[in-house]
């Protein structure tokens, strides 16, 4: 037995095998994109048929657009392996282009474009090209290899995120190595989905995929927030009551960007409602009072007094008095009143828009490693065990 290329003792028990067609609509898209020359500088390199195919042990992904699913009409999920000629440009980030695919399985067996070198099919070059590819979605398997730059210990959750983006002035032939450890049997020039070892502490390229919203208008593509007023968090589409009128995306963006200013905005008032000048922020000890008042008024809309609830609302009535009528707080859509509800659910926005960027996280974790894998190794993983291991 040996660690490389995909050998290993795995001993397989049980799994959960599925099959469907191989995405050839997307990959004849990105060799007539490359053909045209279209995007260069945004879009993954090395487009020859070579490298659009599948490998057994590959990762397999669909894109959700599909909404192919079997339950609902039949049709099957169409599934890839390659990011050669994919062209991430329209959603700028990782996290924004991952948005709109979905972890399939493991493949386990090979498909060829037309033209591909390594068939090697007594008749050429078509091999397997009438036929589909299944994948392994759940149970252990082995991955023909750790894709990505770091160790894989064993007991780790494994992650999947993109290759990196690097402007790329040629996009034919094999001119751009993988950054994804090739090994015997696979191109040298194909770019796959990395595999990483989970960690919890890591949003960063959820924060650059929000960041990149809040500087582009929502009639953009992707749509923006730049210019989504504060009400619009809490509407709906029209003649469609259980739909939100943002995309998850966008509304993690504005809950964010929203949640900042309420914060600032809770704390400013706060701190000039307890008659003082200032809070040391340094030490807090000095101004404990004072700190506490402000802050209470940030959690205004979750206090269990009702006291110090009503003695934020009397100071938002002193301060913003034509954000009421009759006593009563007027609706979001009232620009002085947006600023009451921007605070009081500052700590609402702010953690949905944790648990969104949590959500797209672990929706990218697709098992628990068997054994320690290094770089180009062979990566033995139980695909669908998704209990915390030692990970951190």
């Amino acid at each position: 037995m040996s660690n490389d290329n995909g050998y290993s003792a795995i001993m397989v028990q049980s799994e959960v095998t599925d099959d469907g067609p191989f995405d050839l609509k997307e990959m004849q898209g990105r060799q007539a994109s490359a053909l045209r020359g279209l995007d260069k500088n945004s879009t993954y390199p090395n487009v020859t048929p070579m490298n659009l195919g599948i490998i057994a042990g590959e990762i397999v992904l669909t894109r959700k657009v599909q909404r192919s699913h079997r339950r609902s009409g039949g049709q099957k999920l169409a599934v890839f392996s390659s990011f050669n000629g994919y062209w991430w440009g329209r959603y700028k980030t990782k996290a924004g282009n991952m948005r709109n695919l979905q972890f399939a399985g493991i493949a386990k067996n090979m498909y060829q474009m037309p033209g591909a070198e390594l068939t090697g099919s007594a008749r050429g070059t078509d091999y397997q090209t009438d036929s589909g590819v299944s994948w392994l979605s759940s149970g252990a398997c082995t991955a023909n290899r750790n894709t990505g730059p770091q160790v894989i210990m064993a007991g780790d959750l494994v992650f999947l995120d993109m290759p990196d983006f690097t402007p790329i002035m040629n996009q034919l032939g094999n001119a751009f190595p993988t950054p994804n450890n090739a090994v015997a049997g696979a191109p040298n020039g194909k770019y796959v989905i990395t595999t990483k070892p989970v960690s919890a502490l890591t949003f960063g390229g959820q924060l650059e995929y929000y960041f990149s919203l809040m500087k582009t208008p929502k009639s953009s593509t992707p749509a923006g927030i730049l210019d989504i007023p504060f009400h619009q968090l809490y509407e709906k589409q029209p003649s469609r009551p259980n739909e939100k009128l943002l995309d998850d995306g966008q509304h993690a963006a504005a809950a964010l960007w929203y949640a900042l200013w309420g914060i600032y905005e809770a704390l400013r008032d706060g701190v000039a409602a307890a008659g003082a000048p200032g809070v040391n922020y340094t030490s807090v000890q000095g101004g404990r009072k004072t700190a506490l008042d402000a802050v209470t008024r940030l959690f205004a809309n979750h206090t269990m007094n009702n006291a110090e609830r009503l003695r934020v609302q009397a100071d938002n009535k002193a301060k913003y008095g034509g954000a009421y009528d009759n006593g009563k707080l007027k609706g979001p859509k009232d620009v002085e009143a947006a600023k009451i509800h921007m605070q009081v659910d500052a700590l609402d926005l702010l953690f949905s828009a944790i648990g969104d960027a949590m959500h797209e996280q672990n929706r990218w974790v697709i098992g628990r490693a068997l054994h320690t894998s290094h770089p180009g190794k062979s990566l033995d993983i139980e695909v669908g065990s998704l209990t915390r291991p030692y990970t951190h």
